[in-house]
C-alpha cells in the first residue's frame, strides 16, 4: 500500500519515480487536485502511522496541512500523530487549531485534554474536564463509544 500511494502522489505531482514525496511540491492549480492528493497523503499518512512510522506519517500529514491550512481533520490527523510520538507540545498546538476551525470534534478535544495533561498543563482543568464529562454523557445517551478512552485518565 506504501508503494502505492507513493507512486500516485509522484504521478499526481508529475515528479520523477524516485523523487522524495516530503519535499516542497509544485504548484497545483486545481482544487480537484489538491483535495485528490490531500486524500493520497492522509491515507499514506494513516497507513505509516500504523506501521509505526510514525516520523513519515507526520511528514505525510504536514503536506496536508500545508495544501490545507484550514482543514480541521488535517489539523486533527497531524496532532494525533503528534501525540502518539510524545510531542505533546506540537500535539496541542495542532488540536487547538482544529478546535478552532470546528469545535465539535470530540475525538480531537478528548486528545487535547490528554496532551495536556501529559505536559502537566492544568491551565482550565476544570472547565475542560466539564466539557469531557457532558461528552461521555452526550455519548451514552446517544449510544455510542465516548470519546475519552480509559488512558486518558492515567496521565
Amino acid at each position: 500500500a506504501v508503494t502505492c500511494y507513493m507512486t500516485c502522489i509522484r504521478i499526481q505531482c508529475g515528479l520523477a519515480p524516485n523523487a522524495n514525496i516530503y519535499r516542497a511540491l509544485p504548484p497545483l492549480f486545481s482544487v480537484t487536485a489538491v483535495q485528490r492528493l490531500c486524500v493520497v497523503y492522509n491515507n499514506l499518512g494513516g497507513v505509516l502511522k500504523l506501521q509505526g512510522r510514525v516520523q513519515e506519517a507526520i511528514a505525510c500529514f504536514q503536506q496536508v496541512r500545508t495544501l490545507q491550512p484550514d482543514s480541521p481533520e488535517a489539523r486533527t490527523n497531524l496532532a494525533s500523530a503528534y501525540k502518539d510520538c510524545g510531542k505533546h507540545d506540537y500535539a496541542i498546538v495542532e488540536y487547538r487549531h482544529a478546535l478552532h476551525l470546528r469545535n465539535d470534534l470530540p475525538d480531537a478535544f478528548a486528545n487535547y485534554v490528554h496532551s495536556m495533561q501529559c505536559i502537566c498543563d492544568w491551565t482550565d482543568r476544570n472547565d475542560l474536564f466539564l466539557n469531557l464529562e457532558k461528552q461521555v454523557q452526550y455519548s451514552f445517551k446517544a449510544d455510542t463509544l465516548p470519546p475519552v478512552q480509559p488512558f486518558h485518565a492515567m496521565a
